[in-house]
Parts: structure tokens; sequence; C-alpha cells
């Protein structure tokens, strides 16, 4: 059972398209897993053209509740093949209208330390080349610029606590991610998606 909003995805990864849209107390069943135990293989996201809701998905396990299953009992399913990011012109990002999502992850790691990650996309998915500013009281940086993009297209930012506001050069609303330093690592991703 979802006990957040979320999305589920064709692999276990922010890179990977995104399927479709679960709310909290709806239930799917939990039929595989990743290696590190951090993604789930769920049935039944989507419906076909038959309207039969027969699609697999994966979904981030720290956002789901599940009930009367091992997870460590499911069986382990390969990730699909990641899809190629090809970053699209500066000009592409420039100007244009974004939709921001924003999403929370527990990860291993430092508990003291914390990160924003962001990155553009166009509307289909695809990766845009375009800058970001991670700003905070009294200082900001830039991606490209003072930070190189890495090489998967994603923007990081390395953070302790606070609010910290994200912003996409050009159009679309500034996003407020709000970092805890708490018993968990964890990580803010911002995804800017262009709206055709």
């Amino acid at each position: 059972m979802y006990n957040t909003d979320y999305r589920e995805a064709q692999g276990p990864g922010m890179e990977y398209a995104v399927l479709g849209r679960v709310v909290a107390g709806d239930k799917l069943e939990p039929v595989g897993r990743d290696e590190s135990k951090q993604w789930l293989v769920v049935c039944c996201v989507a419906g076909g053209p038959d309207g039969v809701r027969d699609d697999l998905g994966w979904v981030w396990a720290d956002l789901v509740d599940v009930q009367g299953v091992d997870v460590g009992r499911l069986v382990p399913r390969a990730a699909p093949p990641k899809p190629t990011p090809t970053p699209r012109s500066q000009s592409d990002a420039t100007g244009m209208d974004f939709r921001a999502q924003v999403e929370y992850r527990n990860a291993p790691g430092d508990k003291l330390l914390n990160y924003v990650r962001a990155r553009a996309v166009a509307a289909d998915g695809m990766g845009l080349a375009a800058g970001l500013t991670f700003a905070w009281p009294g200082g900001a940086v830039t991606c490209p610029g003072d930070r190189a993009p890495k090489g998967d297209g994603w923007c990081e930012f390395t953070a302790t606590e606070g609010e910290f506001t994200v912003s996409i050069a050009g159009r679309g609303q500034p996003v407020t991610v709000t970092l805890p330093q708490n018993e968990h690592h964890t990580v803010a991703v911002v995804v800017f998606r262009r709206l055709w």
C-alpha cells in the first residue's frame, strides 16, 4: 500500500520514463525487487489496450507500506537498460515553462550530510542542458558554472540541514526543499519538466 502519492517508472531510477501515478491508499502487489532492495517491482500500474491493469512498474521502496510480504524473499529482477541521456542545447531550456517535481529519499550514508539533486527534462523525459541554481541564506552555486553536471546529467549539491531554493534559468517557479538533520541521510530530488 502506498503511504504517499508517487510515480511508477519503467525502471529503478529517476532517469526512466514515468508509467503512471499512484495515490495514498492504492494497493498493488510487489512481485520483485532490485539487488539493493531499494526499488520494488509492482503489479499492476497501468491499463493496457483492453483496460486491464497488467503492466509492471518500479517504485521506491521507502515510500510504500509493504504488508504480509518479506521483501528479502522477493525475486531479484534485472533493471531494464538505462536510457541514454542526450542533453539538448541551452536554448532548448531557456525561456520555457517548467513544472517541478520534488521527492525526498532516505539513503545509506552519513546522517549529518544531505544532498540536493536536480535536473531539467523535456516533456518526453529526455535530459535538457539547463542552468540550475542552488541557493541558501547567504550563498548560492550554479550548475553548470560553479559545478559541472554529473555524467548522468544530474547537478548535485552537498548540504547539511535547512531550506534550500532550487531554480532553473529562464522560467519556472523556484522550488524550496527542506533538509532535516536526523537519523537518515536525506536526498532531495528535484526534476524540472518542460511543458509543451
